[in-house]
């Protein structure tokens, strides 16, 4: 078997790997350190870098106000400050895949076995750049997908199994 070497990674897997209290976050951390020291190609859905700037965002500003009881000026603004500094570095990893209207045409036919319209874009950006695999938490995307589609910690035992 080839080692796969292009790994499209989902929303969710950005942001387990920017926010240490989330369970996935080991395994998001380990994939991605592993797949950088192995120069494996990483991607993301430019589609998705809003999304995750705004969720990372919002949960810095919920960690700040649950330990400080409100959420002040300065507060507000270094979560901010911080949410740029994880899509700077996620820009630094991985390389953008840029969506059309072509694939706005193909997660349309892709309802038919998974009727969730992100995740559907995010298939099509795998598709884009012939992914090895999409990466993703999203236990139904990855029972739907029609591209190559694992959760980092399986992924990342049958990166390390190839290379035994």
């Amino acid at each position: 078997m080839q080692r796969p070497s292009r790994l499209l990674l989902d929303i969710n897997v950005w942001i387990n790997n920017y926010l240490g209290s989330r369970p996935g976050h080991d395994a998001a951390r380990d994939l991605i350190t592993f797949a950088l020291e192995r120069e494996l190609e990483l991607y993301f859905s430019i589609s998705s870098a809003a999304d995750i700037f705004y969720l990372l965002k919002t949960e810095f500003k919920i960690c700040s106000r649950r330990a400080d009881g409100e959420l002040t000026e300065s507060a507000a603004l270094a979560a901010t400050n911080a949410a740029w500094a994880c899509v700077r570095n996620m820009r630094q990893l991985a390389m953008p895949v840029g969506l059309d209207a072509s694939d706005c045409w193909y997660a349309d036919k892709l309802q038919v076995v998974h009727p969730d319209f992100e995740d559907d874009l995010i298939m099509a950006a795998a598709q884009r750049i012939h992914a090895s695999y999409l990466v993703t938490e999203d236990k139904a995307l990855i029972q739907n997908a029609v591209v190559p589609c694992a959760s980092p910690d399986r992924l990342l035992s049958l990166l390390q199994a190839l290379e035994a």
